[in-house]
């Protein structure tokens, strides 16, 4: 994986404040179908991701509450 396919809707980072922050490491697969069911979400943003190593994305993501941060850490982390 090439850090240009690290890549998400860009408007959607200034949309809002979140106040819990999750990182997460995925591989490629998982990128793209996190990715994928992120971007509709009022909850969950991206926030930053980026390579660390071949085969893994480290994803910082805002969510709305601790709650949420947790469900997506557990589910994703």
């Amino acid at each position: 994986m090439k850090s240009a396919e690290i890549v998400w809707n860009l408007s959607r980072r200034a949309r809002g404040h979140h106040d819990h922050i999750v990182t997460l490491a995925l591989d490629p697969i998982d990128w793209h179908r996190f990715r994928a069911g992120c971007e509709d979400l009022d909850d969950v943003m991206i926030i930053d991701a980026g390579l660390d190593g071949p085969n893994r994305v480290v994803v910082q993501c805002g969510c709305s509450t601790a709650a949420i941060a947790d469900r997506l850490a557990d589910a994703w982390g």
